[in-house]
């Protein structure tokens, strides 16, 4: 999970092994953090950390809809 130190908001290594929805389908975290930094220009998440940057990192994934189902009238 997320937690507060100095003011500043860290990732645990759990965090990074979950997936996370995004508009072409499920994929892991880390490599969506990753395509998210080459968008930046960063080569990966890791350099754009280590260059004092982030990215806000979803608390949770998407579930996944439930279908409707008709009501008993």
């Amino acid at each position: 999970m997320l937690h507060m130190e100095n003011g500043v908001l860290h990732k645990e290594k759990d965090t990074m092994s979950r997936m996370i929805q995004t508009n072409m389908g499920e994929m892991p975290l880390q490599d969506y953090l990753d395509i998210r930094a080459l968008e930046c220009g960063f080569d990966s998440y890791k350099e754009l950390e280590e260059a004092g940057f982030s990215i806000e990192i979803p608390e949770t994934s998407k579930e996944k809809e439930q279908p409707l189902v008709p009501r008993p009238d």
